[in-house]
């Protein structure tokens, strides 16, 4: 709002202060709507927190569930790489590599490598087969006939083969590679509609094996296994094997339990838990009054007390993130099938966890299968990553699968608040300004009237001295 100086000279009244004081009190109208906007952008806050912190304790049993039981030690071997998934499981095998998968490879004659090697027909078709039943069929003009020309086209129409040229001491030769290695890979060249260039290229005639296609072959625990790749992983359970040379003795494969990565996702699961209950436990604090917050003989709420204090929404998530992790997994009539056997022992009044280090090791060494089975869901009953998993779809959401949960419905009416009491605040703004207008224009009024009033009475007065 504009100000209006008004002196007061002609009245005797401060109309300035008592503006002010009119306009400090109209401002109180304000004052809901200021602190409403306040404390639904300070609950719509504390939310995001509470998500984030709620995504990052499903995260720690996620990572319990997908990776942690699955994480194995694995001795270096000098004929293969083995790498362990999440299908694997400890176990130590005997193998032994007697030979690599290889791919095809065919070679021309030394010769020119500009020269076209084909006929005058205008076209001719180059016919690249293999065991498995691909055939491609690559149609050269005449001029497409030369080796270099040869590697050029078939490397932008082949797909299954490559090309290139290489210069020996006798000339230049074309060398076609198949992609793939076994034998199935094994390559068979002809040409159609040229015979000059099929006695070239015609693996029949012309072109002669560079490299033989073979299959790898090794034995596991003395059973023979034969396959095309040297990237085998149908052989061990959940192990993917890298051949790189061949062995003259067998290489025993040792797949250990890595129970350090258990225990060190387990105390983060731990960590992050009780960093969920301490922020929950802040937005819901609650505080008495105290005396200097009474105003007007109106009892004031406790600054101190928590942006979602009394909100029955966290104090569901934060029951069922209890309920949860203080309930049985595992298999019936498993010895060990509670976070509380594990060493993990809550608060009754806190709801904080404490972890005894020195029991879940031997736990983990004793009844590895037990531990791992109240994390991890088993054929009869869900773990507990899946049910906080559940939890946290329900509440966060899950944008992938376009769900938007609870606590992304509450902030959006927060918000919503927000957007219809600023509206509010605004319009009552504008009233005040009105009215202060208003104000300021009846006091300018009482100046001119007051003026017009002493212009009168000094009139009179001088008439009177007159008479």
């Amino acid at each position: 709002m504009s100000s209006t100086t008004l002196s007061g000279l002609v009245s005797g009244i401060d109309s300035t202060q008592l503006l002010e004081g009119i306009r400090k009190n109209q401002q109180m109208r304000l004052r809901p709507y200021i602190n409403a906007e306040a404390s639904h952008k300070a609950k719509c806050s504390a939310w995001d927190s509470i998500t984030t912190s709620l995504q990052s304790l499903n995260k720690t049993v996620k990572t319990l569930q997908d990776d942690s039981f699955n994480n194995f030690d694995l001795n270096s071997c000098e004929s293969f790489k083995a790498a362990a998934t999440s299908a694997a499981c400890a176990d130590t095998y005997n193998i032994r590599v007697s030979q690599l998968a290889t791919a095809h490879k065919l070679i021309t004659e030394p010769l020119d490598a500009d020269v076209p090697l084909g006929s005058e027909a205008d076209s001719r078709t180059l016919v690249i087969s293999q065991k498995t039943g691909i055939t491609e069929r690559i149609v050269l003009r005449q001029d497409e006939t030369s080796l270099k020309q040869l590697a050029k086209v078939i490397n932008q129409q082949a797909s299954h083969v490559t090309a290139s040229t290489q210069l020996s001491d006798d000339g230049y030769q074309l060398i076609l590679s198949a992609r793939q290695t076994g034998t199935n890979g094994e390559i068979t060249v002809q040409v159609e509609n040229d015979i000059r260039l099929q006695d070239i290229l015609s693996t029949h005639s012309g072109m002669r094996n560079l490299i033989a296609a073979q299959d790898a072959r090794l034995d596991v625990n003395n059973v023979k296994y034969t396959r095309e790749s040297n990237c085998i992983n149908d052989i061990l359970p959940g192990v993917n094997l890298e051949l790189k040379t061949i062995s003259e003795k067998y290489e025993s494969l040792t797949l250990t339990q890595n129970t350090t990565s258990i225990k060190k996702d387990i105390q983060g699961f731990v960590k992050q838990y009780n960093n969920f209950m301490m922020q929950s436990s802040s937005f819901s604090k609650y505080k008495p009054a105290e005396g200097s917050t009474v105003t007007d003989k109106i009892l004031l709420m406790n600054a101190e007390n928590g942006a979602l204090m009394g909100n029955a929404e966290l104090r569901g998530l934060v029951n069922e993130i209890r309920y949860t992790v203080n309930d049985v997994y595992g298999e019936a009539g498993a010895h060990y099938s509670s976070l509380a056997d594990l060493g993990i022992k809550m608060d009754a009044v806190t709801g904080l966890m404490t972890l005894d280090a020195g029991v879940l090791d031997s736990v983990i060494t004793t009844k590895y299968d037990d531990v791992r089975n109240i994390f991890i869901m088993t054929k009869n009953r869900p773990g507990l990553a899946s049910q906080i998993d559940k939890i946290t779809t329900r509440y966060s959401g899950d944008s992938e699968n376009k769900i938007q949960g609870i606590i992304k419905d509450i902030t959006k009416n927060l918000y919503e608040q927000i957007e219809k009491i600023k509206k509010q605040r605004d319009n009552t703004q504008s009233l005040i300004d009105t009215q202060m207008k208003f104000h300021a224009k009846q006091f300018q009024m009482l100046e001119i009237t007051m003026s017009k009033l002493n212009k009168v009475n000094a009139q009179l007065v001088g008439l009177e001295r007159k008479n």
